[in-house]
């Protein structure tokens, strides 16, 4: 008899990540007295099934690990949070609202802060992290006085695609990009594209309908988007549905990149200690890492060939953010990330 996935989860997450109980319990948002029920019952069915009687539980799970072998694409996302993606602390300016900032520019200049930078392309350890990892890395160190740039002034540079995609506006940027692609086995993306259609973006990309529940309760509207010939693309939206508390209204920015494509997009996620980080089961079936904060949050999730990232904004007509963790499990539950390969 298979292990259930339940047991599974628990027994990688303690034996092979090396989590306490207490930390599983917060990752999969239940009672820590349910971890420590599971981890006893799948030792013990781990035990039956193979008939080996260790005493310890490590030794048991070491000698089984053939049977506890969790895939990358299901059950990675327990393995890793925010931190995870996190590339370093970038100075960006402190944007806390409309009219202070006015007011801040007008008597003070714009007032700065230091924050935390996620990839969108992938989690420590994997070539598209390693890339934008040495891609910030140039730049923090490229032309810092902007010298380089104020001489070429606001024209275009004529470096194509160099420059539309990852903003280079010297040869030296351009060759930068290309060592890194060839260092990393990565594809550089092409062929930039804006659509204006969802159904044509779905088209393009391959993918089905992310957009489920469509219903009396639940209205979507689509932003836009810009896509590359690799399949990735990001896309602007807003929803509005009937939730359990009354009605919840978010705009989103959906990133999907695609594995082996070197996507330089990065994220201000201000200071990831303040989020709050869980695992969660969407009805999708797709475990997702939900991640919310006071101002801002992230529903993250690994398909077999991309990468996805959901940059919850709350709602901008308003300008206010309004995000239980409750209403982030039921927005994760309106995309359907199954139907993304």
């Amino acid at each position: 008899m298979a292990l259930p996935v339940k047991y599974k989860q628990v027994i990688y997450l303690y034996y092979y990540e090396g989590y306490r109980t207490s930390e599983i319990a917060s990752m999969l948002h239940c009672p820590e007295s349910t971890v420590r029920n599971q981890l006893a019952r799948g030792r013990r069915l781990l035990k039956k099934n193979s008939n080996y009687h260790a005493k310890s539980g490590a030794v048991l799970v070491a000698v089984l690990a053939g049977s506890l072998f969790i895939s990358a694409t299901a059950y990675a996302i327990y393995a890793y949070r925010l931190r995870d993606l996190r590339l370093g602390k970038e100075t960006v300016l402190e944007l806390s609202g409309r009219d202070e900032l006015l007011e801040e520019t007008s008597e003070k200049g714009i007032s700065q802060k230091e924050a935390d930078i996620i990839t969108l392309s992938g989690i420590v350890g994997s070539p598209e992290y390693g890339a934008c990892s040495e891609w910030l890395a140039f730049l923090d160190g490229y032309d810092t006085d902007g010298a380089v740039l104020s001489e070429i002034g606001n024209g275009f540079a004529g470096l194509g695609e160099y420059e539309l995609v990852y903003h280079c506006y010297t040869q030296d940027m351009a060759d930068k990009v290309d060592e890194i692609c060839e260092k990393f086995e990565l594809s550089k993306l092409q062929g930039l594209t804006v659509m204006d259609d969802y159904a044509a973006l779905c088209m393009q990309t391959n993918i089905g309908d992310i957009f489920t529940g469509v219903d009396e309760n639940v209205k979507w509207d689509f932003g836009g988007a810009y896509l590359y010939d690799d399949g990735t693309f990001n896309m602007d939206g807003r929803v509005a549905w009937k939730g359990s508390e009354l009605l919840c209204v978010t705009d989103y920015q959906f990133e999907r990149s695609m594995k082996g494509s070197f996507n330089p997009v990065m994220l201000n996620v201000d200071r990831i200690e303040e989020y709050h980080e869980w695992n969660y089961a969407a009805e999708s079936g797709q475990v997702v890492l939900l991640a919310n904060s006071s101002s801002k949050a992230l529903i993250i999730a690994e398909r077999d060939n991309s990468f996805i990232v959901v940059n919850v904004l709350g709602d901008l007509r308003s300008d206010t953010f309004e995000m239980s963790d409750e209403m982030l499990e039921e927005l994760a539950n309106l995309f359907d990330f199954s139907a993304i390969p």
